[in-house]
């Protein structure tokens, strides 16, 4: 019986560090709404698959373009592409909570976003 335990010991213990290791390797998953801080009525719907996003950005309720890109722990990089503006490339940093990041794009423009709901 002290053997059991001590296995179920180690077994929790290992599980925890695999859980901590995941959360720090991966980050945060940011699927869901991202409302643009200071630019209207914009936001972006994002879709994250592993080290994969995709999603759509929209404007005043109107359709702005295909959103792809990739994420690393909390480096995140996305590509906005429309037609008005081609495609514009976003590199920053997701808060480590998830909620909110920090995005700075090839055209000089600097985005704040926070996760909805």
């Amino acid at each position: 019986m002290k053997n059991i335990n001590k296995v179920i010991k180690l077994f929790t213990a290992g599980l925890l560090l695999t859980i901590i290791f995941a959360c720090n390797v991966f980050g945060s998953d940011i699927t869901g709404v991202w409302i643009i801080s200071g630019f209207g009525d914009s936001k972006m719907q994002l879709q994250q698959s592993n080290n994969q996003v995709v999603g759509i950005a929209y404007y005043q309720g109107q359709l702005q373009g295909n959103i792809y890109g990739q994420i690393s722990g909390t480096q995140i990089t996305l590509q906005i592409r429309n037609t008005y503006s081609g495609i514009v490339t976003y590199t920053g940093v997701v808060s480590p909570d998830g909620n909110s990041m920090q995005l700075k794009g090839n055209n000089n423009q600097t985005l704040t976003a926070f996760k909805s709901g």
